[in-house]
């Protein structure tokens, strides 16, 4: 009986085959040195080839030995499984023939994704969404994902720019950092000012000093594209304390700041002014005249949205409360005596759109100029003073454009709201979007034996009135406008439904 035979070892196996053969490829995972003369992984021609073993290189169309007997074993090739070499040349082949997409369908895909649908019932106002730090902070990682996205994100990231003392420390100079780069051009709106109350720091008497010296009109001059400018003034609310008020001096130089920089600086793409001040006595300062400065009648007839604020919320003028007394400015500019500039303001915005007047105490109005409001589209009220006739004329010089109109807190000095609302009158075809919050009567107008009350403090109610005509009409101007609505198919609004 024969002895068992014992296993070759490994090197006799490695001496009985043929191993006189140089690989063809290079591994994917192995480095080249472009300094050494030869590479036994270089695809050189076989005429350069030569085996680590010693011996003559067979051609390249004959498989060494050991890829034989390997593929004799296991029925497959050694490098690659059954199948992967022609997959893998097809893919290359259609990796090589697929198109790149078109830098259009990129920037079609973040408009999708960075622009929110507005909101019909607040889309007046000047939306600052985009301004919260979770909405840049996920435009910051967008650019992330690919060149692609970073080349279409870049100019959504500096559309909107922020300067507002309050918020960050040096606004400006992260403004002005912002304004040298490439993306200057990308610059829609630009907001500047003070939020929230005003303090005595030499921080905040230093920004409006850049401002007056030219920092403003150096940073107009820097976004060309602009078309949205929002100036804000710190809010005047029960200023018992004189330190906690803004002075009439750095007021002065804020609204000057804004003044001179858009009569020095020709911004043809401007349409949208948005202003916060506290009196009505700061835009007799637009009005002044020099020679080499823009024309200011020019200025406002290109603009299509107005947003004005009065944001003095301290006492009255006609009287001094010692429980809430008025500010400083406001002692010495009273609201009512100045407020034929704030009228005179609104009247040079002759192709105006979007219209917005917002008083945080009473003003009357009412000597507001229709001839002006022709194109008018979006008309809103808040917190005002106004006669019928003053209404009646707007509605007859809009009644062709006008689609929305808003009333909040309004008090009728002359009238009824029954006149308001009477459509018959205003022939208001077009309205798709009406909201009244507590319309009442003026307390010292020829209206004031209809003013009402609410019997739940608090609530919102939309009409506070004693006349029963006033609810009628009101229940008919939403039914009208959610007729309007249905006839074009929009959606119901939560303002107008009509049960």
């Amino acid at each position: 009986m024969d002895p068992p035979q014992q296993p070759a070892t490994p090197s006799k196996q490695l001496s009985t085959l043929d191993l006189g053969v140089t690989p063809t490829k290079r591994p994917r995972d192995t480095t080249v040195d472009s300094s050494s003369p030869a590479s036994v992984f270089d695809d050189c021609p076989s005429s350069e080839t030569f085996s680590i073993f010693g011996g003559s290189p067979p051609p390249r169309s004959t498989p060494s030995p050991l890829l034989q007997r390997q593929k004799s074993v296991t029925g497959r090739s050694l490098t690659a499984p059954p199948g992967k070499r022609a997959k893998r040349a097809g893919s290359s082949k259609k990796s090589k023939s697929l198109p790149f997409l078109p830098n259009e369908l990129w920037d079609m895909i973040v408009d999708f994704l960075v622009d929110e649908k507005p909101r019909e019932h607040v889309d007046i106002f000047h939306d600052n969404g985009h301004e919260e730090p979770q909405f840049q902070q996920t435009l910051s990682n967008m650019r992330l994902v690919c060149h692609a996205w970073n080349r279409a994100i870049a100019p959504h990231v500096f559309k909107r720019l922020s300067a507002i003392i309050g918020r960050t420390f040096n606004p400006l100079d992260v403004v002005f950092e912002a304004s040298q780069t490439q993306w200057a051009p990308s610059v829609r709106e630009f907001r500047l000012g003070v939020v929230g109350p005003w303090h005595p720091v030499k921080e905040y008497e230093r920004y409006i000093t850049n401002l007056v010296n030219g920092g403003l009109a150096v940073l107009l001059t820097r976004f060309p594209n602009l078309r949205t400018l929002q100036l804000q003034s710190p809010t005047v609310i029960a200023p018992y304390t004189p330190e906690c008020q803004i002075t009439g001096a750095l007021l002065a130089g804020l609204t000057n700041s804004l003044v001179h920089s858009l009569r020095f600086v020709p911004l043809s793409n401007l349409r949208c002014l948005h202003l916060t001040l506290p009196v009505t006595a700061e835009f007799a300062r637009f009005f002044k005249s020099d020679s080499f400065a823009i024309h200011f009648g020019e200025l406002m007839s290109d603009l299509e949205e107005l947003h004005l604020v009065i944001n003095d919320d301290s006492g009255k003028d006609s009287f001094r409360d010692l429980y809430h007394p008025r500010s400083i400015v406001k002692a010495r500019y009273p609201q009512q005596d100045y407020c034929v500039y704030f009228t005179n303001f609104i009247h040079y915005a002759k192709n105006v759109k979007i219209l917005s007047i917002d008083t945080r105490a009473p003003l009357d109005v009412s000597n507001l100029d229709a001839s002006s409001m022709t194109k008018l589209k979006s008309f809103r009220l808040a917190r005002v003073e106004i006669r019928w006739e003053t209404l009646r004329d707007i509605f007859q010089a809009c009644k062709d454009t006008i689609t929305r109109l808003e009333f909040e807190v309004v008090r009728l000095k002359s009238g009824t709201w029954a006149d308001v609302f009477s459509l018959e009158t205003t022939s208001l075809r077009n309205l798709e979007f009406f909201h009244c919050a507590r319309g009442t009567y003026a307390s010292k107008g020829e209206s004031a034996t209809f003013l009402g009350f609410t019997f739940i403090p608090g609530t919102a109610a939309d009409l506070e009135t004693l006349n029963r005509e006033d609810w009628l009409k009101l229940s008919h101007i939403k039914w009208r406008v959610s007729r309007n609505r249905r006839a074009k198919n929009l959606e119901e609004c939560v303002h107008t439904k009509y049960h």
